[in-house]
């Protein structure tokens, strides 16, 4: 299984030199005065570099606030029920996918579809 990381936060801990933290048995040779984090340290940055970025996670956007697209297929958020609609001035209003009539508070728009690689 793969992970992300934060590689922000990575960055900023090995900037603050915590690694004696971790190990109580050098603790005493801290002040980055050992040679442990300034070995690592090129080779991690490179790591860093090398982390895939993604893009924003989207977030609900209040109706109140924006309304999509006109007949714009998005996510609704329809009284803690999640399902796909769209607005549309024609119809005055929300609809869900079936036209039946919805009232959401939020929207988001929907993620691109899945695309299988070629190898």
């Amino acid at each position: 299984m793969a992970r992300l990381i934060d590689a922000n936060k990575l960055k900023m801990y090995i900037d603050t030199c915590q690694f004696c933290e971790k190990c109580p048995d050098i603790a005493f040779m801290c002040q980055r005065s050992c040679e442990f984090p300034n070995i690592l340290t090129p080779q991690w940055e490179r790591a860093i570099d090398e982390q895939p970025t993604v893009d924003a996670v989207p977030q609900w956007i209040p109706c109140s606030e924006r309304l999509p697209s006109n007949e714009e297929d998005v996510l609704c958020d329809d009284e803690g029920r999640v399902t796909i609609g769209y607005y549309t001035d024609e119809k005055i209003g929300w609809h869900d996918m079936h036209s039946y009539r919805i009232y959401p508070n939020a929207w988001m728009p929907l993620p691109t579809p899945y695309e299988e690689k070629e190898e």
